[in-house]
């Protein structure tokens, strides 16, 4: 499964964790020195919340007399994010116990409920809460709830410094233009907490996306004056003392195309912290308004394309890509190309294919040449990644040429393939689209190929075929691909242990519920084995505005039998197991990662990973994934970002922040976390909340700049003594 934690859908299959999760071997590893066992109390809770299911049986812990029972129940309830559950969890927010109301807070902005939002402003507007963290809670699920604007905007004003930091990282998300000024004041706060939290939401307010791929709201529409204010006091806070200050107004200063913005970043390419001379650059070649790239010279470039982190030398290539002239850019990036490290190579290559895309269509001659020249390199390369980009320059060739060496690629190892599923498709389906699905045998080959992946990929072209209104698909056509996909999705349900094939199904139909045959498709899945598979179902249907019928749930029902003893003993085990500290040993090239697992946090994904670790699955492995100043992301057992263990576990969202060497779990959707997990290099409080926090880097700090993608693994251990 991709990993941005917003992968293509699918690579996991959705059997139970539970179902897989102990074995006698594992077990004895960790028998020593055991710990007393958790309360029953506690047991049935996680088994309950494994299962996904408020039931009335969860909800009556929420009424015990021990307080840490109710706060587990609140946050157990939270985190299978029923609606309904909003009115057995608002009286928790004044219940005598704090750290009871400061998870009922967290648990009602986990539910995606306008509701919940108003029965926490209440609460706050009352001014009977005295705790802070508490108060900070509620205004956190502001943020995640895009609600409470104004409520929001006095909490700019709390006493505590704390509630103050919160409604910073929900003012953008709401949005609230009416906290501008507020934030502006916030940016000269002598806490640096507070001033970085505060150059963050502005850098948000003046439209700068976030780190990395995962979709998030940002941006207000603001007058000429106040942005001009903005666009100054991001141009000072570049300067500021604190590297998280310094990094965000330089992301910040990407929409500022002026010449004191452009001198300002320029100047931070002497900046002591290598993250913030990775946002300066990307800011220096981030496309404005209009759409045109900044006026710079190759001698702008040059400092970043020397720098010694290998990951901002990496980013100033992505660069050269839109920046700076064709003729300067052209030489310095066929010199990256011959760069020892993969990862230069391809970023390279990436950066020509952008170049000759960019030079008008159709190509000139001398251009269509080096293309031509830069693909046969490409596909000639030893290394699988390097062949994969070769798909970027076959984009731009005539169709005739790009057609042969797609063919060329289809025949390629799977992780190459995938790559030529969609352009060759789109091509063959505007031919003839009957003909194509009906005797292409190409076609037939990738329907029923051995990967799951190419498969899913497969469905995908057909759904954005079927979009394309220069496509003739006939009535008849469309019931074709119905047929079709039925037959993967069967095909997928006896063969696959992922469930990426079954879940495009569902994409499939969704995108297409005007034909009925389609939408029939996401009734079929409503009784998967995979409970990822019947959700999904559920919400397709229920966006069609269907009922469910014949006793069918339209939630997925429960994902594992919240009255198997066998589960209720292995999650007893499981909690045993995380009452006691544990540590992972990361061997990279350049030294060993030391992680602290916050076990208590999250028990079952910390026994998940030490499981697969146990076993050796994390061995001889590779950083699949390093977007420099946010993560970097490993446990995909195919290298290319698409796979997993062959099975789901749950999230445990918990009050852990995303702070500079968080330990991550990757994921896909809710729910579908597996194996691949990442690090973040930074703060990203727009990660807090989505993504299950199960650790912290405690050593090795100072490896992050030189750990590119493709570097290598060498192991990952688990001890149970700080190493």
């Amino acid at each position: 499964m991709r990993s941005h934690f917003v992968r293509p859908r699918g690579l996991r299959s959705g059997s139970c964790f539970i179902a897989c999760l102990v074995s006698p071997l594992f077990l004895a590893l960790f028998a020593a020195a055991a710990p007393a066992a958790p309360a029953e109390s506690l047991v049935r809770i996680t088994q309950l919340e494994d299962a996904r299911a408020a039931t009335d049986e969860l909800r009556a812990f929420l009424g015990s007399d021990d307080a840490s029972t109710r706060a587990r129940a609140a946050l157990a309830l939270g985190r299978i994010g029923h609606p309904p559950d909003v009115a057995v969890l608002a009286p928790l927010l004044r219940d005598g116990q704090v750290e009871v109301r400061r998870t009922a807070a967290f648990a009602l902005g986990e539910i995606e409920d306008s509701t919940a939002a108003r029965a926490l402003a209440a609460w706050l507007e009352s001014g009977d809460e005295e705790d802070a963290e508490a108060r900070a809670l509620a205004v956190e699920a502001f943020g995640k709830l895009k609600a409470e604007p104004s409520t929001c905007q006095r909490a700019l004003r709390d006493r505590s410094t704390r509630v103050v930091g919160a409604a910073l990282l929900a003012a953008w998300q709401i949005p609230a233009p009416e906290a501008f000024d507020r934030v502006l004041e916030l940016t000269s706060a002598e806490d640096p907490e507070v001033r970085w939290r505060a150059t963050y939401c502005l850098m948000r307010f003046v439209g700068a996306p976030a780190s990395g791929a995962t979709p998030t709201a940002g941006g207000i529409a603001l007058a000429p004056g106040p942005r001009s204010a903005a666009g100054a006091r991001l141009r000072s806070l570049s300067a500021d003392s604190d590297q998280r200050v310094r990094s965000q107004a330089a992301r910040g200063l990407r929409g500022f195309a002026d010449s004191t913005s452009t001198r300002a970043l320029l100047a931070l390419s002497r900046d002591a912290d290598w993250r913030v001379r990775v946002e300066a650059v990307r800011a220096l070649a981030a496309p404005q308004a209009d759409g045109a790239p900044r006026s710079l010279v190759l001698a702008n470039i040059t400092p970043f394309l020397q720098d010694l982190a290998p990951n901002v030398r990496i980013t100033a290539l992505e660069a050269l890509g839109v920046v700076t002239s064709v003729e300067s850019a052209l030489p310095e990036l066929e010199r990256a190309t011959r760069d020892l490290r993969t990862r230069a190579q391809q970023v390279a290559f990436e950066a020509l294919f952008t170049r000759a895309a960019a030079s008008g269509s159709p190509l000139s001659a001398s251009m269509e040449a080096n293309v031509t020249r830069w693909t046969a390199e490409l596909l000639a390369s030893r290394e699988w990644s390097l062949r994969t980009t070769a798909v970027r320059g076959l984009d731009l060739l005539p169709d005739a040429r790009a057609s042969e060496l797609l063919q060329r690629l289809l025949a390629d190892e799977p992780r190459v393939a995938k790559e030529a599923v969609e352009p060759w498709m789109r091509r063959r389906l505007k031919v003839d689209p009957t003909s194509a699905l009906s005797v292409d045998p190409q076609m037939t080959t990738l329907a029923v190929h051995r990967d799951p992946v190419i498969r899913a990929i497969f469905l995908g072209a057909l759904q954005s075929s079927l979009a394309d209104s220069s496509v003739a698909w006939s009535a008849a056509d469309r019931d074709t691909v119905a047929t079709l996909a039925r037959k993967m999705a069967r095909l997928a349900r006896r063969m696959d242990r992922e469930n990426d094939v079954r879940l495009a199904v569902l994409d499939l139909a969704e995108a297409n519920g005007e034909v009925a045959s389609l939408r029939a498709l996401a009734r079929d899945a409503l009784d998967d084995p995979d409970f990822i598979v019947r959700r999904r179902a559920g919400e397709v249907l229920r966006g069609f505005g269907e009922t469910p019928v014949d006793g069918q749930s339209l939630d997925g029902g429960a994902a594992a039998d919240p009255e198997d003893p066998e589960g209720a003993g292995e999650i007893a085990a499981a909690l045993e197991w995380a009452q006691k500290d544990h540590w992972a040993v990361i061997e990279t090239e350049g030294g060993a990662l030391i992680a602290k697992l916050s076990s208590r946090d999250a028990p079952l994904t910390c026994w998940n990973f030490a499981r697969l670790a146990g076993r050796g699955a994390y061995d001889r492995g590779a950083w699949h994934r390093v977007v420099p100043d946010f993560v970097f992301q490993d446990g995909c057992p195919r290298g290319d970002g698409y796979g997993g263990p062959g099975w789901t576990i749950r999230c445990e969202i918990n009050r852990q922040r995303y702070t500079e060497g968080a330990l991550g779990m990757a994921l896909s959707g809710k729910d579908t976390g597996g194996s691949q997990f990442f690090f973040t290099h930074s703060d990203q409080p727009h990660l807090d909340g989505r993504y299950t926090v199960f650790g912290r880097l405690e050593r090795g700090h100072e490896l992050a700049p030189s750990l590119v993608q493709g570097s290598p693994i060498f192991s990952i251990r688990i001890v149970d003594e700080a190493p």
